[in-house]
Parts: structure tokens; sequence; C-alpha cells
């Protein structure tokens, strides 16, 4: 499918979201910081980005409008997630708002419709090439795909 980038300081958003796209077949790359985001982005080959709206140092917005100022990244899709309603005062630089608790079918379908589009694009298989699809991910944090199971004799 696609390689995703989620940025959220709260890992109890993070790695159930994480855990449902890599079950919809994403490669998925984590961060809580959304400082070392764009270098994810870069390094990675990202093709996507869901990022928490209220983060410190540098919050969703600031993400996004940092991510879409660069060339390479104008035209990947940004989703902002928000417990909050989606600001507008700045400037509306991120492609769609995701109010939370979010539903998790809607955020795997507008993802995945929007990839599609990009990958149809003509210029998306000049510019990044077959390459860009067999890109080996590394994650910040470790995959959801790869925790270790809970033994269910000690689930209460």
């Amino acid at each position: 499918m696609a390689n995703l980038l989620i940025v959220d300081d709260d890992l109890e958003n993070l790695l159930p979201l994480a855990l449902a796209l890599e079950g919809d077949g994403h490669r998925v790359s984590m961060t809580d910081d959304s400082r070392r985001a764009a270098e994810i982005v870069h390094r990675d080959a990202i093709e996507c980005v869901i990022t928490d709206y209220q983060m410190p140092y540098v919050d969703g917005v600031q993400l996004c409008c940092a991510l879409r100022s660069h060339p390479s990244l104008a035209g990947i899709p940004l989703f902002l997630l928000s417990a909050a309603v989606e600001p507008d005062d700045c400037p509306h630089c991120w492609t769609r708002f995701f109010r939370k608790p979010i539903v998790v079918n809607e955020l795997l379908e507008a993802v995945s419709a929007l990839l599609a589009v990009r990958l149809a694009a003509p210029t998306r298989a000049t510019q990044h090439g077959p390459i860009c699809r067999q890109a080996i991910l590394r994650c910040e944090l470790t995959a959801a795909s790869h925790w270790t199971a809970i033994n269910a004799a000690c689930w209460p």
C-alpha cells in the first residue's frame, strides 16, 4: 500500500492508529516528536502524514505548513487530528481534518482514496519510480505488528 507517518505526542492515540493502518496494509513510521517528522518524511519517502494538532513545541498546523513549504512535499496528503474544533485562525495547509475520537474506518477510507489519486497521477510514477514503493522504513517506535502478544491467562 503506502508509506505513512503518524505524529502524535500521546502514545495512547499513536499506537492503536498505527495498528489499524498496518492492518489495512500500510507501512507505518511513528514519532511522538513533531520536530523530527520532517526528517522522517525525507528519509523514508513518506507518502502521507497523519498528525495530531495540539502537541508541544511544534503543533500539527505548524508541521503541515512546514511540510507544504517544501516543493517535493507540497502534494502529499496531510491529515490533521484533534479533539478541538478545526482551526480557522491560521493558514489551511492540511488536506483533511478529523475530529477525535475519530472513526477509524473513515480515516482509512480517506487515506486510501487520496493515495489512489496520487498513485494514478502520471507525475507520481516519473517522480519517484518503483524504488519508492520498495523503500524499507525505519520506525522511530516498534511497529505495532511486532509487539509481544499478551498472555491471556493473566488478563483480568
